[in-house]
């Protein structure tokens, strides 16, 4: 078995209508799969399904239809939504999740690109809820618009229970608003349905992490770069990991909550003058960094990367120049080196690591703004964190 892998048990139920029992590997689609691997129980061979293969399949509570539908494949994104409210169909085979299932059942088809189709079984057949977002133009100024048709598919569905028409007026296009209309329905009509997908729930982890930052301070002058050496440091933080559903938890958006500080001296001799300067600086801060993360999990060991957000607030700061005769005596100072300074200071952050049961360790980079409040001199801090963690 690859990494990649992960058989569950099982079923399909084949063209003919005979069910089969058996290992399928379940990757825990965010977007529904084009097709399945399957392993016949008593048997190791690995066979693939496609929709036009099987009628259905099954697994870790969750159904699969095999269905020819009608797919809305309008853009999603703003920049590229058209100016007209009609649907842009195309008949394709899939495998439909199936969401509520009873004498009034719901679908749903997640697409490669992540378009949402929702479908309901009426007259015997999978109709699309039809829902897509459009351009238009209102007194000269480019507006969003919705075509909500399945408002009214939604109120002709359930034109014998008004009482539920109220939930379908509010009801958005997604999985927990519409599952929410079925719900009503049979809470209405005392009904019982005979499958309700249960809600992905989202999983939060807490942790501690501890580890060294190297950390180097530049200036910045109409493009010419002065370095003001470089500092190692403790750093200690908190961290709170949302664990996203489907994928099986690789993807994490990952918050923490750590002191970071800095320390750098450098010093600038004046070209013929008979002194020096001594230039000191040293900032602590608190900083929220927030990343986006992707795990690959090998059983009880995985690697990870992740990408993101630093917002660093300071605490405490020592930023001084101090000038001094070329016999090492005090000339003058200590001044301000900077007469306005930020607390405030923001930058992003990259890093990889490896994690065994609940250690982790990361190298991470991270470069933000520092602390120079002037346009025409900049400061940029690059440090560079090795970092131990423990989740609770």
């Amino acid at each position: 078995m690859s990494a990649k892998e992960m058989y569950v048990p099982g079923y399909v139920i084949t063209i003919s209508g005979d069910s089969i029992s058996g290992l399928v590997d379940y990757q825990n689609w965010e977007k529904n799969p084009f097709k399945i691997k399957f392993k016949q129980n008593g048997s190791g061979q690995e066979i693939r399904y496609n929709p036009q293969q099987i009628k259905r399949f099954g697994l870790s509570g969750e159904i699969y239809i095999s269905a020819e539908v009608d797919t809305e494949v309008s853009s999603v994104k703003i920049n590229t939504l058209s100016y007209t409210s009609n649907p842009e169909i195309e008949r394709k085979w899939v495998f439909l999740q199936v969401l509520v299932q009873g004498d009034r059942s719901l679908y749903y088809y997640k697409a490669p690109d992540g378009k949402d189709n929702f479908y309901i079984w009426h007259n015997d057949e999978f109709q699309l809820l039809v829902y897509k977002k459009y351009l238009s133009n209102s007194n000269g100024r480019e507006v969003t618009k919705q075509n909500n048709r399945y408002k009214g598919i939604l109120r002709l569905y359930f034109k014998d229970y008004e009482a539920i028409h109220p939930k379908i007026d509010r009801c958005a296009y997604n999985k927990e608003s519409l599952i929410r209309v079925f719900i009503g329905y049979y809470e209405q009509s005392h009904k019982q349905a005979s499958f309700v997908k249960q809600k992905d729930k989202t999983k939060i982890e807490f942790g501690a992490l501890a580890g060294a930052s190297l950390s180097s301070l530049e200036f910045y002058r109409k493009g010419v770069s002065d370095d003001m050496g470089s500092s190692t440091n403790m750093s200690l933080g908190l961290s709170m990991d949302i664990i996203l559903p489907r994928n099986h938890g690789r993807w994490s958006i990952n918050n923490e909550l750590l002191y970071s500080k800095y320390s750098v001296s450098s010093t600038a001799e004046v070209e013929g003058r008979d002194y020096y300067d001594v230039r000191d600086v040293s900032y602590a801060y608190i900083k929220l960094n927030n990343m986006l993360r992707y795990s690959f999990p090998i059983k009880s060991f995985g690697l990870f990367a992740n990408v993101g957000i630093s917002n660093g607030f300071a605490i405490s700061e020592t930023q001084t120049t101090t000038r001094y005769t070329t016999d090492g005596e005090l000339h003058n100072g200590p001044d301000d080196l900077l007469n306005d300074t930020r607390k405030y200071e923001q930058g992003w952050l990259a890093g990889i690591g490896a994690r065994y049961n609940r250690f982790s360790f990361e190298v991470r980079q991270e470069r933000s703004n520092g602390m120079s409040e002037y346009l025409e001199f900049e400061t940029a801090v690059k440090r560079m964190y090795f970092l131990l963690a423990y989740k609770f």
